[in-house]
C-alpha cells in the first residue's frame, strides 16, 4: 500500500558525466508512483525531461562542455481522488566534457615534430604523451587500453597553448603522440 509519508524521505542523488551525456542515480523509494526529472542549462529555467519509475535515468545529446543542472523528486498519483502529491526535489550538477582536440603532427625536420589542435572551451591546460615504435595499432591500442602505459608525458602547456614541437628525436624513428586537455575544479583534475 502506497504511503505518501515515504514523500518525505530524501533522495540522494548523483550524476556521471560523459563527453555529451550524464547518467543520473538516486536512493530509490518504496510505495510510490515514480520520479519527475528536471534539468537547468547553464542556470536557466527548469524543464521536465522525464517522469520514471527507475531509479537511474540517461540524458543523452547534450552539448560538450556545458554546465546542467538537475533536480529529482518523487511523486504519488492517487488514482482514487485524482490528485499528484510531490516529495522534496533533490539536486546535483555536472559539466560535459569538452569536444575534440583534432591533433595534427607535422614532421618540421629529421628530428623534430610539430603538434597542433584545437582549443578546448574551458580547458585549463594541455597534456602531451609520446611513444616510440613501429606497429601503430598495437601501440595506440595498447597505450589507451593500459591508461597511456606506453605513452610518456614529455609536456604541460598552458589553456592558451594550441602547439608544441616536439624537438631532439630520432631520425628515421615513428613517434605516435596523445594530447589530452583538462580543468581543474578545486584540487581536482578532470581530463575533457
Amino acid at each position: 500500500i502506497s504511503d505518501t509519508k515515504n514523500l518525505n524521505k530524501i533522495i540522494k542523488l548523483k550524476v556521471k558525466r560523459g563527453k555529451k551525456k550524464a547518467t543520473l542515480t538516486w536512493s530509490k523509494i518504496s510505495g510510490i508512483t515514480g520520479y519527475q526529472i528536471q534539468m537547468s542549462k547553464n542556470g536557466k529555467k527548469y524543464k521536465t525531461i522525464a517522469k520514471t519509475t527507475d531509479s537511474v535515468y540517461k540524458n543523452t545529446k547534450l552539448k560538450a562542455d556545458t554546465t546542467y543542472t538537475y533536480r529529482v523528486r518523487p511523486y504519488y498519483y492517487d488514482s482514487e481522488t485524482g490528485k499528484t502529491t510531490y516529495g522534496a526535489w533533490a539536486y546535483n550538477k555536472v559539466t560535459t566534457w569538452g569536444g575534440a582536440l583534432k591533433l595534427k603532427a607535422t614532421p618540421k625536420s629529421t628530428t623534430s615534430v610539430k603538434l597542433s589542435w584545437t582549443k578546448i572551451k574551458g580547458a585549463k591546460g594541455y597534456e602531451i604523451y609520446r611513444c616510440e615504435g613501429s606497429s601503430i595499432g598495437d601501440t595506440v591500442a595498447a597505450g589507451m587500453a593500459n591508461n597511456f602505459a606506453k605513452y610518456k608525458l614529455i609536456k604541460t602547456t598552458s589553456a592558451k597553448a594550441s602547439s608544441y614541437t616536439d624537438k631532439k628525436l630520432q631520425s628515421g624513428m615513428d613517434y605516435y603522440y596523445l594530447v589530452r586537455a583538462y580543468k581543474t575544479v578545486g584540487n581536482s583534475k578532470y581530463y575533457i
